[in-house]
């Protein structure tokens, strides 16, 4: 019981930033999947003599047809998707209380969640809140998915939103990269980091956390505007090949091997 406190209180004594600062001195090159995070490293410490090397996150192609098939389960509703673990910064909670305004102001559609919290307390938190919604936002659980499950979940969804808190707690989303692989139309928030190269590539629609109300406008418009939901699948396959394409990763692998000798 007293890991996660401690874990707490660690974190933020001046003792372990010394050590870790005294630790990333003696580093003579870190690897990182974000611009972001390098620029957060940079802003934390003094990085003078250390090289930051920003590698592409890889895909994961998960074409696979093993799996439920979630297309069966679709009624004639459009479904709006979560996607990943669940945790506070995750904006779970957040999402239902702005879908449950858009429903009772008369949009239709499901909402399917998949994953699970590590954190029991928590989990069972959410697990209350969905089923006091269920009827309202047509819930349906999914648990974990299966990594052949990944694909087949995104395809089905007509929007997939990923409304993370701000605060720089997440620098990276391999969840997101799930998500777009399987062509989804998505939504996320404007927190730095994981959505940075996305957003500013116009592969996804973002929406700012201290306004509520545009999360929910932009939920309505998507719903409602199959074109523009088309464009955004198709920006998020340009995404891939421009940003993760397999051989840029492996030129940069390459490179950051090399630099190793």
């Amino acid at each position: 019981w007293w890991r996660p406190y401690f874990r707490k209180i660690w974190r933020k004594s001046p003792f372990a930033y010394s050590i870790l600062r005294r630790s990333l001195r003696a580093i003579d090159r870190i690897y990182l999947l974000t611009q972001s995070g390098a620029d957060t490293l940079r802003q934390s410490f003094d990085l003078s003599c250390t090289e930051l090397v920003r590698l592409p996150h890889v895909q994961f192609n998960t074409i696979s047809r093993q799996g439920r098939d979630f297309k069966s389960l679709r009624s004639e509703r459009l479904v709006i998707g979560f996607m990943g673990a669940w945790g506070k910064h995750k904006g779970i909670e957040f999402a239902v209380e702005q879908l449950e305004d858009l429903a009772k102001e008369g949009e239709e559609f499901e909402f399917w969640i998949s994953g699970v919290s590590r954190n029991k307390k928590y989990r069972q938190k959410i697990d209350k809140l969905l089923a006091e919604h269920e009827q309202s936002l047509g819930i349906k659980k999914f648990g974990l998915l299966d990594i052949s499950e990944f694909r087949k979940f995104t395809e089905a969804c007509d929007l997939v939103i990923f409304p993370y808190r701000p605060g720089g707690k997440v620098q990276a989303s391999g969840i997101l990269m799930r998500a777009l692989e399987g062509g989804a139309c998505v939504l996320t928030s404007d927190s730095c980091g994981p959505f940075d190269e996305a957003i500013q590539d116009n592969a996804v629609e973002s929406f700012s956390w201290e306004h509520p109300e545009e999360f929910k406008a932009k939920v309505r418009s998507l719903l409602s505007n199959s074109e523009r939901r088309s464009y955004l699948r198709e920006k998020s396959s340009q995404f891939l090949l421009t940003r993760h394409a397999t051989k840029l990763i492996t030129s940069k692998m390459n490179e950051a091997l090399a630099r190793l000798d």
